[in-house]
């Protein structure tokens, strides 16, 4: 991660930072119905609705804001859909040589250019009070939507930790649970990655526009072409922290999802492509640049 980190902060900028929008199509009547859809425009930013880095609201702090902005817009129906929009980002989420073991768990999470909350959400479990009787799944935080479990998840020994893995297909709302989590703890949680971040993303802001008050009348959907955005339909903006503070976390914690990130914005930057091949190509061509040995490097992602 040091020389993926060491490239971005130098060919992105120390003080880069990304920007996520919501917009509106249609019109708003003398009722407040908006005839139209609202759209979840991803920029790539790694931390929207994180707590790891300073300056990024939280999920219920940023989906509250956002309800506020729309009802602010005069709007207090939809007779439409919430749209995430993460074409940004296309081609392949997860690197090739990532392992089936990692890429259900949080540090696996795949790329999004409208990555919410991490990309993860936590599955809690009740344990069993007999080690190797089955541990009971209880629900995840936050909720997702059509996400279902093969469960197979054992209860370890006390004091054994969190030895559980949650194995999807990428993309997939159908997974297989295997390991063991402690005995010993009322509930006890994993960490998974989010099968569809921007999915995600427009249902969870729909649950909290309703909750609001905005009736909302068809599904959240994920867009599937690109579409032009009216700037005076702009309902809301959120910047998000610098890319130094993002690269305290990557080299702090070891956190894959912004090293890929970061990755893809290089490339995307650089090159006009967010291939990851694309973003190993400005690396590299950072190290030559800046006469960096690097008779041992051979770079795979943007993680090591």
């Amino acid at each position: 991660k040091l020389v993926t980190t060491a490239a971005a902060l130098n060919i992105l900028g120390d003080e880069k930072r990304f920007l996520t929008r919501l917009f509106y199509k249609g019109n708003i009547n003398e009722e407040g119905i908006l005839n139209g859809n609202i759209y979840f425009v991803g920029g790539g930013d790694p931390t929207l609705g994180s707590d790891q880095v300073k300056g990024s609201a939280q999920l219920m702090d940023l989906m509250d804001s956002l309800s506020v902005a729309v009802k602010r817009a005069g709007i207090k129906k939809i007779n439409g859909s919430v749209f995430a929009d993460a074409l940004l980002f296309e081609g392949k989420d997860i690197p090739d040589d990532w392992y089936w073991i990692d890429i259900g768990n949080y540090y696996g999470a795949q790329t999004s250019a409208l990555s919410i909350n991490d990309n993860l959400y936590k599955l809690y479990f009740k344990p069993a009070n007999v080690v190797g009787s089955d541990a009971k799944v209880l629900r995840t935080e936050p909720e997702i939507s059509g996400l279902t479990f093969n469960n197979f998840m054992k209860t370890g020994a006390r004091g054994s930790g969190d030895n559980g893995y949650i194995y999807p297909s990428p993309g997939d709302f159908e997974a297989e649970l295997r390991g063991t989590v402690p005995a010993g703890f009322n509930e006890f949680s994993i960490k998974g990655s989010i099968p569809d971040p921007p999915l995600f993303a427009a249902q969870y802001l729909t649950q909290k526009l309703e909750e609001a008050g905005v009736e909302v009348n068809d599904k959240a959907s994920t867009l599937k072409e690109r579409i032009n955005y009216d700037d005076s339909k702009l309902i809301a903006k959120i910047k998000s922290p610098p890319v130094k503070d993002i690269v305290y976390i990557i080299n702090k914690k070891s956190f894959n999802l912004y090293a890929e990130q970061l990755l893809k914005l290089m490339g995307l930057l650089e090159r006009g492509n967010v291939a990851i091949k694309d973003g190993i190509y400005v690396v590299e061509k950072f190290i030559k640049e800046n006469g960096i040995y690097a008779g041992g490097l051979d770079l795979e992602d943007g993680s090591g």
